[in-house]
């Protein structure tokens, strides 16, 4: 499994443990590289189980992160699927819900 040094610490990346390195990085870094609202859509969702499971923090930070960068109802949308997991087929299943917001005719009529 390949290993990543962040800070001193040893992170597992492709593992269920718990670890703050990668997610902290990655909000670090997003929070100076939101994309333009005005310009762009936003789109994330996630299960409730397996790997999914793991997300509702940090799915509430980058939900914290996009609203204050201008994103709205309008542009953002961030759902979650009880009892679903991460894998193909629970994918499969939602994928509607993606491709409605961001390909839509609501999505060709707002920014």
């Amino acid at each position: 499994m390949p290993e990543l040094k962040l800070e001193n610490s040893v992170v597992r990346i492709g593992s269920f443990e718990a670890n703050a390195a990668i997610p902290l990085a990655s909000f670090q870094y997003l929070q100076g590289h939101v994309p333009d609202p005005a310009t762009h859509r936003s789109y994330m969702d996630r299960g409730t189980t397996e790997l999914d499971a793991h997300y509702p923090l940090h799915q509430n930070f980058a939900n914290i992160l996009l609203r204050e960068n201008g994103y709205t109802h309008a542009n953002f949308q961030t759902l979650v699927f009880e009892g679903a997991g991460h894998n193909e087929a629970a994918w499969a299943e939602r994928l509607d819900k993606p491709l409605e917001f961001l390909l839509g005719t609501s999505a060709r009529n707002t920014p």
